[in-house]
């Protein structure tokens, strides 16, 4: 944390690392993490993301706990976060999302919290949070 890390380039993180913590940082774009399959923490936020892809966090079949919060994400692409079966907790709050598209919290079966209190959301299509079985804390303040 707090490095001033601006990307990761081709980091050999050894793949046996469940719990990464990249937070509070310069980073930009996602870097790969194809290899970390047991992953089952991902900090990421205090960052400088603008986007988040589709198949961005593919592979990460693990993940429990995903933290975006307090970077400049603007968009989403719908089924970015698909195939995280096991994520209980998504964090995007303080970022700059104005809206949520249907389909862009797909296939999370398992996601009981998810912050995205302080942005700018003003649309939320009629799908946007639709097949979250297991979703207990839905943070929308200050939007």
């Amino acid at each position: 944390r707090e490095k001033g890390i601006t990307s990761m380039g081709q980091v050999d993180i050894p793949t046996s690392v469940c719990h990464l913590a990249l937070g509070s940082n310069r980073i930009s774009s996602i870097p790969s993490l194809s290899t970390l399959t047991n992953l089952t923490y991902l900090d990421l936020g205090h960052n400088l993301l603008t986007h988040i892809q589709q198949g961005t966090f593919s592979n990460k079949l693990q993940l429990t706990f995903l933290d975006l919060a307090s970077n400049k994400i603007t968009s989403i692409q719908a089924g970015a976060f698909s195939n995280l079966p096991k994520l209980k907790t998504l964090h995007l709050a303080y970022n700059q999302l104005t809206h949520i598209q249907s389909g862009t919290f797909a296939n999370l079966p398992e996601l009981q919290n998810l912050h995205l209190r302080f942005n700018k959301i003003g649309e939320i299509q009629s799908e946007g949070f639709s097949n979250l079985p297991k979703l207990q804390i839905l943070d929308l303040h200050s939007n």
